[in-house]
């Protein structure tokens, strides 16, 4: 190849007129990341500790993954960032109480609702949107008082349930917060653009969100139709989405169970509205600097204090005139297990689970009490024998490895009659030698006295049946007929068939 230096020589040498010279490149442009800069303001920072879609859960049982969430946990990680010297909002967008799918079975589900609240109000929760299932457990005197908000919810007589909105000042930032529930059942409703509208009438803060459990269409109408606000913070649905910029605020989503915290990290250097994601810079650096802080001895704190303050006066020269946020999904994993009032409250009330799991044990059922898989075998021993080989006969061992084969937040879904009338509710390895794993009568009902006594029939399972374990958290991928087509005693039934044997029907009629 030619080198260029020598093009003109030898243009020169041929005879041959030089080409006409080259126009000059344009000057480089350079584009600036972050966006244009509106009003300029002092940079002042604040993190929202953001969960959704709770339902319930007030330890991690693990299923199907490692063993994330819980309280506990939750208030260890909440007493770090507080202690990282900005300010911190605990915000939950709803759908926080019930547990599983709500079921007509009522179980524990009031106790289980006040326990959370109790626990929610002990790691500090600021305000949350209440969702649909959050009514059935004891109706609206069961949320009052809990920083429940729900701008479009209204009674019969078109008055407000919960207050609309909540200022919240924390170390001289006022966030505004705004509730917008799902389609309640027995209330009224208002449209959540007009009723976030009006919430904001009157009330002057800092920033403004929108704490959502509305679908995502819903979500979107509040983000580019509501001005003034910094975003519309909302429940996962169907998929956990990324931050999603829009023509107006952008939409942030949390992750469910409580097995993550949704780490929200603003910088508001502006006077404008909307919030603009970044998914690096000085605003995530800074958020990591932090986290590893806690974990330095003395002198490499006094080093990691000198890189922060490197890196905020970074943030405030990129933040000027400008309002940023940083997103991160921060797992509750085992290395925030720790001692203190929050764990005393749970173990608390685990001890009043197991206290009211033995009186409903204890009382009368209404057609038969459980008897155990072991009085099936006599009669219907190849699909016992089927039954044997898979996964519901092992459900139980799953717990041992990771110590909780007598957690009354466990044993529920991996064993049988746990709490029921009829049933079991003695959490000791004794019992759990008779109960452990999903026997027969967790599928097909109570059956002590069948076949002897002809009202006593065991019910064929329904998905309903298999959705109170085999919900969206503890089994994504659960798909009804493909899961029970793969039963071991479905299995046994269709070799019956095929060898020409009668099976005894499941209903209890005689063939």
């Amino acid at each position: 190849m030619l080198d260029p230096v020598l093009l003109p020589l030898l243009w020169a040498c041929s005879g041959e007129p030089a080409p006409p010279p080259l126009p000059p490149l344009p000057p480089k442009v350079e584009t600036d990341p972050y966006g244009p800069r509106g009003e300029i303001r002092p940079v002042r920072e604040l993190v929202i500790a953001l969960t959704g879609e709770v339902r319930g859960e007030i330890e991690p049982c693990g299923c199907p993954t490692v063993p994330y969430g819980g309280f506990v946990r939750r208030g260890t990680l909440l007493d770090r960032l507080r202690a990282q010297g900005v300010p911190v909002f605990v915000l939950d967008a709803g759908d926080m109480l019930i547990k599983g799918e709500p079921a007509a079975e009522n179980g524990d589900r009031n106790e289980r609702a006040r326990a959370v609240l109790d626990l929610a109000a002990a790691t500090g929760l600021d305000a949350w949107a209440p969702g649909p299932t959050d009514l059935l457990v004891g109706g609206l005197g069961t949320l009052s008082g809990s920083g429940a908000l729900a701008a479009n919810w209204t009674d019969a007589g078109g008055d407000p349930v919960f207050p609309a909105a909540s200022l919240i000042e924390r170390e001289g930032i006022r966030l505004g917060v705004i509730g917008l529930g799902g389609e309640p059942h027995g209330l009224g409703t208002k449209d959540p653009v007009d009723a976030a509208r009006a919430a904001m009438n009157g009330l002057v803060a800092d920033t403004w969100v929108a704490l959502s459990n509305l679908d995502p269409a819903e979500n979107l109408r509040v983000a580019e139709q509501v001005p003034g606000l910094g975003a519309v913070l909302a429940t996962r649905k169907d998929q956990l989405d990324p931050p999603r910029t829009t023509n107006g605020a952008p939409i942030i989503e949390t992750s469910d169970r409580g097995r993550y915290v949704g780490l929200v990290r603003v910088a508001l250097g502006s006077d404008g509205a909307a919030w603009s994601p970044v998914e690096a810079g000085p605003l995530r650096d800074l958020a990591e600097e932090r986290t590893r802080v806690g974990r330095l001895d003395a002198t490499g704190q006094a080093a990691a204090g000198t890189r922060i303050a490197g890196l905020r006066a970074e943030l405030d020269a990129v933040a000027e005139g400008r309002d940023l946020v940083y997103v991160e999904e921060r797992p509750l994993g085992s290395d925030l297990d720790a001692e203190g009032p929050v764990r005393t409250r749970v173990e608390r009330w685990k001890g009043l689970a197991v206290q009211a799991a033995q009186q409903r044990s204890a009382s009368k059922p209404v057609v038969a009490g459980y008897a155990s898989g072991a009085a099936c075998f006599d009669c219907h021993t190849d699909r016992f024998n089927s039954w044997l080989f898979d996964p519901h006969a092992r459900a139980y061992d799953a717990l041992l490895p990771r110590g909780k084969g007598l957690d009354v937040e466990c044993v529920a879904c991996h064993t049988t009659a746990w709490g029921k009338p009829g049933g079991n509710a003695q959490l000791d390895t004794e019992a759990m030698r008779t109960w452990k794993a999903v026997q027969c009568e967790a599928c097909h009902g109570p059956a002590a006295g069948h076949p002897e006594h002809a009202e006593v029939k065991p019910t064929v399972p329904e998905e309903s049946t298999c959705r109170g374990c085999h919900d969206r958290a503890n089994s994504p991928e659960f798909d009804y007929a493909r899961y029970r087509a793969r039963l071991s005693c479905t299995s046994a039934s269709i070799r019956e068939r095929e060898q020409g044997d009668t099976p005894k029907p499941l209903d209890g009629t005689v063939p």
